[in-house]
């Protein structure tokens, strides 16, 4: 019963101070991340799907808006590859497209779950859509999802810079709901 009135107490105060704090004591917009990767290079695309060669080949060309064009015809297909979704969801999202970048990347994971280039796009998506957040938990929401997609990238990846990064950064300035607790009992 303790546990749910300082659970209780705590959401109070987060609700009250209008944005969830850090351990340090900032509001989760005062926490500086480091700059997040623009996207996944192109040749680690060719190096995890080689059937996007001729994709990635127009991209070097410049011709951006009929390689798009071409992936959402991709995306319609039964036969769609994991690899089509992922570099559809990375142009989406470049342009600004989050909803239609989130799908995409949803729906690579869900093909190619083992695959961290997935994993790590759909990070690189939601971390777009908390850099958009406005709202306390809207802000908490995309933070979560961010955290969990990097940490899914890392256990599929370790050597991954920027999910390490994150990670790292997020769990040294998260507050925990039971910290206040253990401080209490410590002292």
């Amino acid at each position: 019963m303790k546990q749910v009135g300082f659970v209780l107490t705590c959401l109070f105060a987060i609700c009250a101070l209008g944005e969830p704090l850090t351990a340090q004591g900032l509001r989760l917009s005062d926490v500086i991340y480091m700059d997040q990767p623009t996207g996944i290079e192109l040749p680690a695309y060719l190096a995890a799907w080689p059937s996007l060669a001729p994709s990635i080949d127009r991209l070097k060309a410049s011709q951006f808006g009929a390689v798009e064009a071409d992936l959402q015809r991709r995306a319609a297909a039964k036969d769609v590859s994991d690899g089509e979704l992922n570099l559809l969801a990375q142009l989406a999202w470049q342009h600004g497209l989050l909803d239609a970048a989130d799908v995409a990347a949803a729906r690579a994971v869900a093909l190619q779950p083992r695959q961290s280039l997935n994993a790590f796009q759909l990070a690189m998506v939601d971390f777009a859509h908390l850099r958009r957040a406005s709202g306390m938990m809207e802000q908490w929401k995309w933070q979560r999802r961010t955290r969990d997609a990097y940490q899914r990238t890392f256990e599929l990846d370790p050597r991954n810079v920027a999910a390490r990064y994150y990670l790292a950064y997020s769990y040294m300035n998260t507050r925990g709901l039971a910290e206040g607790t253990r401080r209490r009992r410590l002292s």
